[in-house]
């Protein structure tokens, strides 16, 4: 009767960590590489143990699937278990480990079909480009991506048809599926983000889209894990470089490295404009670009101001203001360095007695961890708390005046419970990086 009864308990603890693992596998799109990544950073006990339960999507057909085959496999599994307690109890232990076998087998049965589904999406939308020949916009880089892409497209609005890629939907398969749903005959203007994990994918992109024009809002840090070092992110962010015509146009900062802009330069088949960057501040570097690319594009400086006076400003750029009385800026969608930085230095400019910084801390940078994290840490407001879930933060702060100002909480509900104690109308928060929705309801 107990024997049962463990086995149960056991069964039921494997199913909970089956969905949370599904979801793991959702958030880093299953793939491989980012799930790698995720283990070097938080340690494969953390991630397969973690107790922080997220459903994933049941609208999604591959979660279903996925969780379909898992569970089929814990009946196989079950009725293998030898009738003992020795076992019952083995299955509540190694329950996180066993789901997260299962939860792999049906990722990876998966895999082939929706590879083939997702290559059928592309050649459509290649088709689709080819035939109705559309002027191409890319915007890549490690980070500005969206609202550059945003800008361009709100400015050429204004005078031609215009089209873009949604939110920040920039891998193959999210263009493509853009073309499918935004691509129409009378699209003079298609604006498409273009993001990679690793090298070729954005030129996989590119020879979809045939871009005439592309926008490189940076090469920074952000998922160098995943791309193995400096110079293979460097070489991928640039692959939209080779694919543009001799009659094309390629925009770069000009506040990027002079190293990184001669080598640009050399390999670029047309040319090279650079638009001014404004220091921590994404949202005027932004619409710097999106100026540059409009004067190419036949707009008169008469048009373009007229354009960009109905540009609303990004709230996740801008301080809030809750009901509550304490103010906020609102980043949860944000995982880079220099973004970071730079809402640092827009939390430093607000006048409010206290001020609080919750962070999940930025993934995926591999050895390069360390060095990004003291980068934040020396930009860091005096007198600024900073509460994460990330324990580097804390380890680096030891020794040092900053090691008050560093909290440190294992879960996302711990860390925010204790921040929303602390929130006083005299406050203003910066929230960085991804937290549960419905943790960060309490104080946004």
């Amino acid at each position: 009767m107990l024997t049962t009864f463990l086995t149960a308990v056991g069964l039921c603890v494997t199913i909970i960590y089956v969905l949370k693992h599904v979801y793991t596998f959702q958030i880093k799109e299953y793939r491989w590489d980012r799930m790698r990544a995720r283990f070097e950073d938080k340690g494969i006990i953390a991630v397969l143990y973690e107790a922080d339960f997220r459903p994933p999507s049941i609208k999604s057909p591959r979660n279903a699937l996925i969780l379909v085959l898992s569970c089929v496999l814990l009946v196989g599994i079950s009725q293998l278990l030898p009738q003992h307690i020795v076992a019952s109890v083995g299955l509540i232990v190694f329950a996180p480990i066993i789901a997260f076998v299962c939860v792999s087998v049906g990722v990876l049965a998966t895999a082939i079909p929706v590879a083939l589904y997702r290559k059928r999406i592309v050649q459509k939308a290649h088709g689709i480009v080819t035939y109705l020949s559309p002027q191409v916009i890319g915007v890549t880089g490690s980070y500005g991506k969206s609202i550059t892409k945003d800008y361009i497209h709100h400015i050429l609005s204004q005078k031609y048809k215009t089209a873009k890629t949604p939110r920040n939907q920039n891998t193959a398969v999210g263009v493509a599926l853009a073309v499918l749903h935004h691509l129409t005959r009378d699209t003079q203007w298609f604006v498409a983000e273009m993001g990679a994990y690793k090298a070729g994918e954005i030129a996989e992109i590119a020879d979809v889209m045939k871009p005439k024009i592309a926008v490189i809002t940076a090469i920074g840090t952000q998922h160098i894990s995943l791309f193995g070092g400096k110079e293979q992110l460097f070489k991928a962010k640039t692959e939209i470089v080779h694919k543009l015509p001799k009659d094309g146009y390629l925009f770069i900062p000009e506040s990027m490295d002079k190293l990184i802009k001669m080598r640009i330069k050399r390999i670029t088949p047309c040319p090279v404009v650079e638009y001014q960057t404004f220091p921590h501040d994404p949202h005027a570097t932004a619409l710097s670009a999106a100026k540059e690319v409009a004067k190419k594009v036949a707009f008169t400086d008469q048009e373009i101001e007229k354009a960009i006076i109905r540009i609303e400003k990004p709230l996740h750029v801008s301080p809030q203001t809750h009901p509550r009385g304490h103010m906020y800026i609102d980043c949860s969608q944000s995982s880079n360095v220099e973004g970071f930085i730079s809402h640092l230095h827009t939390l430093k400019a607000v006048h409010k007695s206290k001020k609080m910084v919750l962070a999940s801390g930025v993934i995926e940078l591999g050895a390069h961890k360390k060095e990004a994290y003291l980068r934040i840490l020396q930009a860091l407001p005096s007198h600024t708390t900073l509460y994460t879930t990330d324990k580097t933060f804390k380890t680096l702060a030891i020794g040092t005046p900053q090691s008050r100002w560093v909290v440190h909480q294992r879960s996302q509900r711990a860390l925010i419970s204790a921040v929303h104690k602390a929130l006083t109308a005299e406050t203003i928060i910066l929230v960085e990086g991804r937290f549960r929705p419905d943790y960060l309801d309490q104080i946004l």
